[in-house]
């Protein structure tokens, strides 16, 4: 964890704010286009086979946490390719941000399932 917020530190002092949130935005807008496709499909699942709605509903959530490893790694992407020459591990970063977004999202999507779900549907 100590090597993780200090690539971190790095990361701050070597990229402006005006960089890393340009290079997130980019990331999550063509994240966000590349599975509209998904999530409208196993949105129409859900519809149509509103039975099997639990099940479908743990797959929209991994397609959620596989969404968020792709904004990040595109965010870092991004980065690398505005400054090639830079000192922060990357691969590192990414695996750290990847798997503390993918578990909020994963979180959010089971307690949505188990929790909301069926007080919605009574």
């Amino acid at each position: 964890m100590k090597r993780f917020l200090d690539e971190r530190r790095v990361l701050r002092g070597e990229y402006p704010l005006k960089e890393r949130l340009d290079a997130l935005a980019g990331a999550f807008l063509l994240a966000f286009l590349l599975f509209v496709p998904v999530f409208g499909a196993l949105g129409e699942l859900v519809v149509v086979l509103m039975h099997r709605r639990v099940g479908i509903f743990l797959g929209i959530t991994a397609a959620a946490c596989l969404a968020t490893a792709l904004t990040v790694r595109l965010y870092f992407q991004s980065l690398g390719l505005k400054k090639p020459s830079h000192q922060a591990d990357f691969k590192l970063l990414f695996w750290g941000v990847s798997g503390i977004a993918a578990s909020a999202v994963l979180v959010l999507g089971v307690a949505f399932t188990f929790i909301l779900l069926p007080i919605l549907w009574v």
